[in-house]
């Protein structure tokens, strides 16, 4: 115990003597009165009187200067639950009937439901008062996926525990939406939609004093995209459960939520010839990964015969290799947002930002060097599981864009515009994969040699 505390309990300890020498001294100066000695009543009453402004100029101060206003001063918002709602009722009621009856018995009871609701805000602002707040989310979450949340509740409160409290994220998930009628359907505006997942986070049923507590919550993120964390708001019904008190607490964060890949499978109905173009693609190679083993051709040359294997099939035999420099897939996606959108344009849009996801997934398990190309931005060739979190990332913010003004000032489509403004849709060495919101035949002729379409109005 330091100096500061010490000093603190003597001044304490000190009030408290001079409040009761005080009160003493008001009750002598009383039975004085009674008994007829006017004089040592007047005697007594005077230095209860002195005692009461010694402790208003030499303990008060002191007192206030350590005290911790922001108790009375806590912003606390205030909910009245249907048992508070009775609660008031009663006690109304019976205010009235004390008043009307004067009956002492009915003062008394209603006294006593007066004080529990006052006793009751102390004791729930004590309880929300020092509390703090630690969110620990996993790095990688998905939309669909349930997600172990670890919440942290710190009591700094010395002595002091807490009681039931509830704890619930406050968070908000920025997107872009159009407006809704007329041209202006093409422009966006940034809103800031009310996020309900992260509500109702973890319930704390007791914090002791001077500790923390440690529970993990199951979240589940019904969509995609980047959600900022603005604070905590936690609240309690202790001690009486007729009112709900609870406080903000601030704080700060982001988390992304990536799409879901699925199985490449579920996209079969797309990519009816992307197997056998990806297959064509990857054969007759000279990198040390082996395809496979056939028979041999007059062009083949000598040293990939497979000497095992033509001794087993009375025929000469030759080991085929993947092409290296082929193990690279672009995927391009068009955010370009349609002169007309249809009323099912979002949900096709949330379908191909799936669909794109999927492919990535499915590529980089395959080992292969995936670049995805956004009209806004390239995320250049890698591999590996960081480039599969780079991707998802990236998609998971993606929002349809308007392009048409950039577009018109080139006389051309959104999707020609595209084409001349991102060279990389000019290789030809590498195999892409075009999702786009373009109408059917706007696609320049010389991409279908490297790469499949897909239009948004077929998935």
């Amino acid at each position: 115990m330091n100096s500061k505390t010490i000093k603190a309990w003597r001044n304490v300890l000190f009030a408290l003597f001079l409040i009761g020498a005080a009160l003493i001294s008001a009750l002598a100066s009383a039975v004085f009165s009674a008994m007829g000695a006017n004089e040592l009543s007047m005697a007594t009453a005077i230095l209860a009187l002195l005692l009461a402004l010694l402790i208003a100029v030499t303990v008060v101060p002191r007192l206030a200067h350590r005290a911790k206003l922001e108790l009375l001063f806590l912003p606390i918002q205030i909910q009245i639950t249907n048992s508070g709602w009775f609660f008031l009722a009663v006690t109304t009621i019976v205010g009235f009937a004390a008043v009307n009856a004067g009956n002492n018995l009915l003062y008394l009871i209603f006294s006593i439901l007066i004080a529990v609701i006052f006793a009751s805000s102390i004791i729930s602002r004590l309880s929300l008062r020092d509390i703090s707040i630690k969110l620990r989310i996993p790095d990688h979450i998905f939309v669909g996926e349930p997600t172990i949340v670890s919440v942290t509740a710190v009591n700094h409160k010395r002595f002091i525990p807490s009681f039931s409290l509830l704890v619930e994220a406050e968070s908000t998930r920025r997107t872009r939406r159009a407006a809704e009628s007329g041209r202006a359907r093409r422009w966006f505006r940034w809103l800031s939609e009310k996020n309900e997942q992260l509500n109702k986070i973890a319930y704390f049923t007791l914090l002791p004093g001077n500790s923390q507590v440690r529970q993990y919550s199951r979240q589940v993120f019904d969509k995609r995209g980047k959600y900022h964390i603005s604070g905590f708001r936690i609240s309690t019904r202790f001690p009486t459960g007729f009112f709900k008190r609870s406080r903000h607490v601030d704080a700060s964060g982001e988390l992304v939520v990536y799409p879901r890949p699925r199985p490449v499978d579920d996209f079969f109905h797309l990519l009816p010839m992307l197997a056998g173009r990806f297959e064509s693609r990857f054969r007759g190679g000279t990198s040390a990964d082996l395809y496979g083993i056939r028979q041999y051709i007059p062009s083949d040359h000598m040293r990939n015969i497979n000497w095992k294997a033509t001794a087993k099939s009375s025929q000469l035999m030759v080991r085929e290799f993947t092409r290296e420099d082929e193990w690279k897939v672009n995927l391009v996606f068009d955010t370009s947002l349609p002169q007309s959108p249809t009323e099912d344009f979002d949900a096709k849009f949330e379908r191909a930002i799936t669909f794109v996801a999927s492919l990535a997934s499915h590529f980089i398990r395959e080992g292969s060097e995936v670049r995805l190309i956004t009209p806004s931005d390239i995320l250049p060739y890698a591999a590996g599981q960081g480039q599969l979190y780079r991707i998802l990332g990236t998609l998971a913010v993606l929002e349809p864009e308007d392009f048409s003004s950039r577009a018109k000032r080139q006389n051309s489509t959104v999707s020609w515009w595209l084409y001349d403004e991102l060279p990389a849709l000019h290789d030809d060495r590498h195999f892409k994969i075009i999702v786009t919101s373009a109408p059917k035949g706007s696609i320049p002729a010389s991409l279908w040699r490297s790469a499949h379409v897909i239009y948004l109005e077929d998935l």
